[in-house]
C-alpha cells in the first residue's frame, strides 16, 4: 500500500498539479505568440480592397491582436490564438482575391506608376498613346466598378470559413466581371498601361 501511495506521489510530481498540461506556456510565451501573428500580418499592412466593411474587419483583427500581445495571459494562446489566426487568415486570402475585382484600386496602382515614371524622368507627361489609355481608364473604372457593386454588396455576408461559400461569391464576381464591357474595356487599357512598365527604374 505505501508502494502505491510512494507512486502516485511521484507521479503527481512528474505531472504537476491538476489541470496543468505539460505543454502548458508562460504569459511572456503566449504574448509573443500573440507578437509573432501581429508581425505576420502586419508586414504587408491592410490588404484594403473593394469593400469597406472587410477594410474594417482587418484592422479589428490587428487591433485585437495587438491587445493580445500586451494583455494576454497563459490562457489566451492554444485553441484561441489558433482559432483567430485562421479566421484572419482567411479573411486576409479572400481580400487579396477581391484585388482583381477592384476596378478603381488597380486605376489607383496605375496613377501611382504613372507618377513614379513622371518623377523619376522629370517629365510632366506620358507618350500621348499611354495618357490617352489613362483617360480612357479613368473613364471607364467607376462604370467598371458600379457594375460589380451587387456583387461586392454581399461580400460582407460570407463565411469565410467555408470554401463552398468563398467559391460561390467569386465566381458570381467573375461572372459579372466578364459580362461587363466597361470591365474589358478597362482590363485592355491597363493591360497596355502595364506593359509600358512605369514602375520600372
Amino acid at each position: 500500500m505505501r508502494r502505491l501511495a510512494l507512486g502516485l506521489v511521484l507521479t503527481l510530481l512528474v505531472l504537476g498539479p491538476a489541470g496543468s498540461p505539460a505543454d502548458a506556456i508562460t504569459q511572456h510565451q503566449c504574448r509573443g505568440q500573440w507578437s509573432d501573428l501581429l508581425s505576420l500580418h502586419g508586414e504587408n499592412g491592410n490588404p484594403e480592397g473593394p469593400v469597406p466593411e472587410l477594410v474594417a474587419r482587418w484592422d479589428g483583427a490587428y487591433d485585437g491582436a495587438l491587445a493580445y500581445t500586451e494583455n494576454a495571459t497563459a490562457n489566451d494562446c492554444g485553441a484561441l490564438i489558433d482559432g483567430y489566426a485562421l479566421a484572419w487568415d482567411q479573411l486576409e486570402s479572400f481580400m487579396y482575391d477581391l484585388h482583381s475585382y477592384d476596378p478603381l484600386g488597380r486605376l489607383a496602382i496605375a496613377e501611382g506608376d504613372r507618377q513614379h515614371y513622371l518623377d523619376f524622368n522629370n517629365v510632366k507627361h506620358l507618350s500621348k498613346p499611354l495618357e490617352r489609355r489613362f483617360r480612357f481608364a479613368r473613364k471607364q473604372a467607376p462604370l467598371a466598378a458600379a457594375d460589380l457593386a451587387p456583387a461586392l454588396s454581399t461580400v460582407p455576408s460570407v463565411d469565410f470559413g467555408n470554401p463552398a461559400a468563398v467559391k460561390s461569391a467569386l465566381y458570381q464576381l467573375k461572372r459579372l466581371a466578364k459580362e461587363s464591357r466597361h470591365v474589358r474595356k478597362l482590363d485592355r487599357a491597363l493591360r497596355v498601361i502595364g506593359d509600358a512598365e512605369l514602375h520600372e527604374e
